[in-house]
């Protein structure tokens, strides 16, 4: 007389078993930056072995159908996960270099026109030369910077005298250190000039070069 082979006397399926454990190990690991690139080809080979488990069981070769199912949830659900952290994971990525970038570019001035009317306001006053009581000349360009922004903050600004043709004669910088939010403060920018260029300095025009956030 044949007897029926029960599930229970079945070989449990090696494939379930691998599918289980890769599956559990993927969805693990998934959410780990770096490591989560190696999830999704555990997945992916998790999901290939519970599809060849099942196949297998179907046929009533092995055992195992609910860890090669289990397997193969674990996997899917794994694989998902890794494309969904890493999307993630590199739009964070993708700001915190653009934060780092637009405060380098700050810092450096390649940001002034950004700058500019939003986070600082210049005002370039009219040049002046004029002699004190013991005959010094003394050279004069007020600048009145106001921060603009919601706390403190210094600012580095260039500026340049051109004259006529466009040709520069000379360049200053003003720095003013830890403004408050909102206060203007008033600096006087080439203050030392050369008397070669005193001449040139009174129909100068002055432009802002660049200005830098600290």
């Amino acid at each position: 007389m044949n007897s029926v082979q029960t599930d229970t006397n079945k070989p449990r399926s090696g494939f379930a078993i691998a599918a289980l454990v890769l599956g559990i190990v993927a969805a693990a690991t998934s959410f780990m930056p770096i490591i989560n690139n190696a999830s999704f080809f555990i997945a992916l080979i998790g999901f290939i072995l519970a599809i060849v488990a099942i196949a297998g069981i179907r046929k009533g070769r092995n055992s195992g159908k609910g860890l090669a199912v289990a397997g193969l949830v674990l996997s899917i659900v794994a694989g998902l996960l890794v494309l969904g952290t890493q999307a993630f994971y590199s739009a964070v990525l993708d700001e915190a270099v653009d934060q780092s970038t637009q405060q380098l570019n700050k810092m450096t001035g390649d940001a002034t026109d950004d700058i500019l009317g939003v986070d600082v306001e210049v005002t370039i006053g009219d040049y002046s030369i004029s002699k004190d009581q013991y005959g010094l000349v003394k050279s004069d360009l007020p600048v009145t910077v106001k921060n603009l922004l919601n706390e403190p903050s210094s600012f580095w600004i260039n500026i340049e005298a051109v004259d006529a043709n466009g040709s520069r004669i000379n360049d200053d910088t003003v720095i003013i250190n830890d403004l408050g939010a909102g206060q203007s403060t008033k600096l006087d920018a080439f203050a030392f000039v050369s008397s070669d260029d005193y001449e040139a300095m009174k129909n100068a025009s002055f432009n802002i070069i660049s200005v830098s956030e600290m």
